[in-house]
């Protein structure tokens, strides 16, 4: 039976129906779904551009969407019965419309697919998922899945395709990947452009601009393809989709500005990130991964926890080390390889912490910090108990064997666990244990488990298991493994919500990999480890910091291992507060001056979020570029919702000019600002907002490796 939910189109509920169309509008996007009846009947959007304007930016004919059911491609030009049309609202403040849809013909005849709009206050974007719901007598296999299939009214020769987050530019069409949460297609002939997001997990995610020199899907990797994403419902089963989302913008010549304000408001307020749902994010972490690898002991730790805390830090992680196994551990002598030749039982080292973990944690909350603690999400030793006992918990290779997915050095010790299976209460459990025994504020997560930053082999990744609960078999594995991962970080939210989950690239499974939808189930993400010292250190930090900040959240981008005990530590200090903040290295070794400067910098740091909220904002300086050798690079950190203030690092890496002028736009243009130098807390200048955007301020570096941070405040 077919009905209608009429609502009115306005502000408030952003949509309204027809009997032939649903259109979308929030004042500022307006995007029509249009079907010409309601059986046999085809779906797909006539109109798609900003409120007002004449320009189209999508054609009037497109596939909506594209999908195998079974190996059959569907779209939205298949024949389809249409159910029925509902609004639609989400706890974020979205609201829009549902169309549901039944196939009439083919493999799939019966499913069913409901296609969700939402759009959100004060943003020219569109969110966009499919529900599944298999209501045949078979088994459905879903694969090839694009959420949104549209053709642009876009010029191939005069579009810009940004990608690899959206800091570098192509032509001529491009196929995203694993570092694409976001591609933008920028006209320059008329300053407009189409922003493409992509919330799907990890290596998973699919995004195309123009290969075929018009059309643009985004959705989730091809069967066909490397890491397909592959689901299979059985009678009665659902599936929703990752989010897709599509924004629109003109009359702008710098797409990152655009990023700035729509996509980061997107992020911010609408997506769902954990980073602004914790309201006890980390202020400064220590962590103890270097110089100490896994040679640590009781009095090691509380010795560097003692300085740390002097410091101002305001979290101790320990790193890696901490555990062993409960069968024969491996012992070679080498801090730098034991560690992860004693994995899976998570049972504390004694010969290391003869009372065990729970002493060193007291102490460290009794001085004051937060404690956390390092632990792998999948990995084992043959050793462990874990695997002797339920062997059958951990992955297979294509040959039926267990394999070891992280690298290649540990093919006949260790092994990857399946966490489509049992094993995964096993961990969730353990994991639970320690939060709560240890009073954890924050887990770092660790090491490979569905695909891996180190190997080439397409074929050792994945489960090839065939009677694991989640999965069928290779293809559908990679969806499942990484559906299970964040299911199990969001039962860890669960039982403790303020809990901040540090998911490392390792366990994303690529180099450096960050994304949209590890965003929605932990709050950070340990991207690198660099071990060169300042200035060539902090300025691959920096660079790393600019190149994911464009999309990703500042202070989600936790990057090692910059060491408090190294000469030039005040550079990475600097550099540190573009991002978040987490410092390493022997802090025993640190002179008195030095712990003062340090502490100096942490208790600013604090003060700078409690004013300015500085940790849910990052934006590039204008004319300012990418962080390398003979440039100046810099960043601001202003809340540009309240738009109180914030602060400015600004950096000299070797230029040849000694100076350079600093704007910051999108302040209160009549109000007046106080520009202090830190940590001198000297009054520079005194500037209202439109002079800080229009005359901007003079920063003079005499050295060549050398910076400086700023802050600004409202005048009182």
């Amino acid at each position: 039976m077919f009905f209608f939910c009429v609502v009115n189109a306005n502000a408030q509920q952003f949509a309204s129906f027809d009997q032939n169309q649903i259109v979308l509008n929030n004042g500022l996007v307006n995007r029509v779904i249009s079907f010409p009846s309601t059986v046999n009947t085809s779906v797909n959007t006539t109109q798609f551009s900003l409120t007002g304007e004449i320009l189209p930016f999508i054609a009037t004919k497109n596939n909506e969407f594209s999908v195998d059911l079974n190996g059959e491609t569907y779209t939205g030009n298949s024949a389809w019965q249409v159910l029925q049309c509902i609004s639609l609202a989400d706890s974020l403040h979205g609201k829009g419309a549902s169309i549901q849809l039944k196939a009439l013909s083919g493999k799939a005849k019966g499913m069913i697919l409901t296609l969700n709009y939402l759009l959100y206050p004060n943003l020219a974007l569109v969110k966009k998922t499919i529900h599944f719901l298999n209501e045949t007598n078979q088994e459905i296999a879903i694969s090839s899945i694009d959420v949104e299939n549209l053709a642009t009214t876009f010029d191939l020769t005069t579009t810009w395709i940004y990608n690899n987050y959206c800091r570098y530019k192509t032509l001529n069409g491009y196929k995203g990947n694993h570092y694409d949460p976001v591609i933008l297609l920028h006209s320059v002939t008329d300053d407009r452009g189409i922003v493409l997001g992509n919330e799907a997990q990890g290596v998973l995610k699919r995004t195309s601009a123009m290969l075929d020199g018009k059309s643009v899907m985004i959705g989730m990797n091809h069967a066909e393809e490397e890491y397909p994403a592959v689901k299979t419902l059985k009678k009665g089963e659902y599936w929703i989709t990752p989010a897709t989302f599509i924004g629109l913008y003109n009359k702008t010549a710098n797409p990152t500005i655009v990023l700035e304000k729509m996509v980061a408001n997107y992020v911010r307020n609408y997506m769902g990130a954990r980073i602004f749902q914790n309201k006890n994010i980390p202020i400064s972490i220590y962590n103890t991964w270097a110089p100490f690898r896994g040679d640590m002991t009781t009095a090691l730790v509380l010795d560097v926890a003692s300085k740390a805390k002097a410091c101002g830090f305001t979290d101790f992680v320990i790193d890696a080390g901490w555990n062993t196994i409960n069968g024969k551990p491996t012992i070679t002598g080498d801090k730098d390889l034991d560690w992860i030749l004693n994995l899976g039982d998570w049972v504390v080292d004694s010969t290391k912490f003869p009372n065990g973990l729970g002493e060193v944690f007291t102490k460290i909350h009794q001085m004051g910090m937060k404690p956390g603690l390092w632990i792998s999400v999948a990995t084992a030793t043959k050793n462990a108990s874990i695997y002797k006992n339920h062997p059958d918990w951990f992955v297979q290779d294509k040959d039926g064997l267990p394999a070891f997915l992280h690298d290649e050095s540990g093919n006949q010790n260790q092994v990857t666990a399946c966490l489509a299976g049992p094993y995964f209460d096993y961990i969730k459990n353990t994991m639970i244990h320690l939060v709560k025994t240890y009073g954890l504020s924050y887990v770092k997560l660790d090491l490979s488990m569905v695909t891996s930053a180190y190997r080439f082999n397409a074929e050792t990744t994945g489960c090839y298991a065939k009677n694991h609960s989640h999965h069928k078999g290779h293809e559908d594995s990679y969806l499942a493994l990484y559906e299970r991962c964040f299911q199990l970080f969001d039962e860890l939210h669960r039982e403790a919500p303020d809990l901040f989950i540090d998911c490392t690239f390792e366990t994303m499974g690529k180099l450096q990999l960050i994304d949209f939808a590890m965003l929605k189930h932990a709050e950070g993400n340990w991207l690198l480890n660099i071990d060169q010292p300042a200035p060539k250190g902090s300025e691959r930090l920096r660079q790393l910091a600019w190149w994911r900040s464009a999309l990703i959240p500042a202070s989600s981008m936790v990057i090692g291992n910059m060491v408090v005990d190294e000469p030039n530590f005040v550079q990475s200090l600097n550099s540190l507060s573009g991002s978040m903040p987490i410092l390493l290295g022997d802090t025993r070794k640190l002179k008195d001056e030095d712990v003062e400067v340090i502490n100096i910098w942490n208790t600013w740091m604090t003060k700078m979020q409690h004013e300015h909220q500085i940790y849910y904002f990052r934006q590039d300086l204008l004319g300012f570029g990418e962080p390398c050798e003979y440039c100046w690079d810099g960043f601001a950190r202003m809340n540009t919702d309240t738009k109180s203030g914030g602060i400015i690092g600004v950096f000299r890496q070797n230029a040849a000019e000694n100076q350079r002028t600093v704007f910051i736009p999108d302040l209160e243009p009549t109000k007046k600002y106080t520009l202090r130098s830190f940590p001198s807390e000297n009054v520079v200048k005194i500037l209202t907002g439109s002079e800080l955007s229009t005359q901007g301020f003079v920063v003079s570096l005499p050295e060549r490796f050398q910076s400086a941070l700023f802050y600004l405040s409202v005048k009182e």
